[in-house]
């Protein structure tokens, strides 16, 4: 199964750099008011700041043309915000031009050098690149950084990444941490998950995707690594549980669609 290292687009409002919100992956926030009409004349940063939030709301509800044209402006105000150009870059990283969205991603590191958000987007973008090391090196940056509200989030990303570079022990290291300060995290349990996998030990697999069944929606992609993982265990009954499950609640998936083709081709 594909490691799920991607970015989680979040409503979260962006705030000063060194207190911002890590919005790669799951932390929430305020969702910012949607205003049509803004006056740039009185404060610039001000009105730079109101573009960007709205460009970021636009961005959670997917309408990329508005969320383009809000954040373009707001970076025009305010050129040395990194937070404009965080936002940007998720955007032009969604719209698959990864050209544009480094570029933004290495300015609000450039413009914010000691935030451990930017150092955590930046890493985290390398490491979808297959830039493993230079990832690595962000990654301990966004940790040393005292004021970063999410070290979980730099811990699961530093981890997921070791695991794409086939650094086990350095992947199970990362996502001990993250699951030590936030124990329900429902991604470093997937991906703890994974990783036993990877290494073989389906019984601390099962344990992972067990507690991270338990604290997260499921899925279809979730229900057919349970079913994978207890095959691999030769557990049966847990097997036709979870395949139940599976077309149960997403008849229509392509999980289910395999599963059927399977059962219909013995």
């Amino acid at each position: 199964m594909r490691l799920r290292l991607g970015l989680v687009i979040l409503a979260s409002l962006l705030t000063a750099c060194s207190g911002s919100k890590d919005f790669s992956r799951g932390e929430t926030s305020r969702k910012p008011a949607v205003v049509d009409t803004i006056d740039t004349r009185p404060n610039s940063n001000e009105a730079a700041k109101i573009n960007i939030q709205l460009g970021q709301a636009y961005l959670s509800q997917g309408k990329l043309d508005m969320a383009m044209d809000k954040l373009k402006k707001g970076i025009e105000l305010a050129p040395r915000n990194p937070d404009g150009h965080t936002v940007i870059a998720v955007l032009y990283e969604q719209l698959g031009n990864a050209d544009m969205a480094g570029k933004h991603y290495q300015e609000a590191r450039k413009l914010a050098p000691e935030s451990g958000l930017t150092a955590n987007n930046l890493g985290r973008f390398l490491c979808s690149r297959g830039q493993y090391d230079q990832a690595d090196i962000l990654f301990a940056a966004a940790l040393m950084d005292p004021f970063y509200r999410s070290p979980e989030t730099a811990l699961l990303n530093r981890g997921s990444c070791a695991m794409s570079a086939g650094r086990f022990d350095a992947a199970a290291e990362n996502l001990r941490l993250a699951l030590e300060r936030s124990p329900d995290m429902p991604d470093a349990l997937y991906q703890s998950a994974m990783l036993a996998m990877q290494r073989k030990d389906a019984l601390r697999a099962r344990a992972f995707v067990e507690r991270y069944l338990g604290v997260a929606p499921s899925s279809p992609q979730a229900l057919a690594f349970a079913i994978e993982i207890e095959q691999a265990l030769d557990d049966q009954r847990a097997v036709a549980r979870y395949r139940e499950r599976l077309i149960q609640e997403f008849p229509e998936s392509a999980e289910a669609e395999s599963l059927n083709t399977n059962v219909g081709s013995r």
